[in-house]
């Protein structure tokens, strides 16, 4: 998850929320971090992490029961982005498992996704399309309040 917190004001939060393990990176150009929280019970192996990514094996690793569950904070700045698509590519690359994503990518795959006043530029979505399909993920499309943030500015 994306929080606002800095990585070492999570540890409190996981002793309330009664969690055994937490993995928190600070985001790379946010004043946020990623986390993961999890406790005993769940057979989670962390296999990498970065400022944007938290990468996990859920279940004994040997198993064809195990899958993957990683957590992905894009780039917020636009000329930054590719970094995210390089790094989503790469992580697809390394292991052949049933694939969980929690990711704000910060981009849009369709104009129709775009809500507000601020020009899209198409090469980005393009982009970002080539390096989505390229990774084999499929698209929940999830919309509105219950799923996406809206700092209530315009574009």
């Amino acid at each position: 998850m994306e929080t606002r917190l800095m990585a070492h004001e999570m540890e409190p939060i996981r002793v309330k929320l009664n969690f055994r393990s937490c993995l928190s990176m600070n985001l790379e150009g946010n004043g946020g971090e990623l986390a993961m929280l999890w406790n005993d019970d769940l057979d989670a192996m962390v296999v990498s992490y970065s400022n944007n990514h938290i990468d996990m094996i859920i279940g004994d690793d040997g198993s064809m029961d195990s899958w993957r569950l990683t957590g992905i904070y894009g780039q917020p700045e636009m000329h930054k982005r590719g970094k995210t698509w390089t790094l989503l590519q790469a992580l697809h690359g390394q292991m052949h498992k049933p694939w969980v994503s929690l990711v704000d990518f910060n981009e849009i795959l369709r104009l129709a996704e775009k809500h507000g006043a601020g020009v899209r530029v198409s090469w980005q979505m393009d982009h970002f399309w080539n390096a989505f399909q390229d990774s084999s993920l499929a698209d929940m499309q999830c919309e509105g309040s219950v799923f996406t943030w809206n700092n209530g500015r315009r574009g």
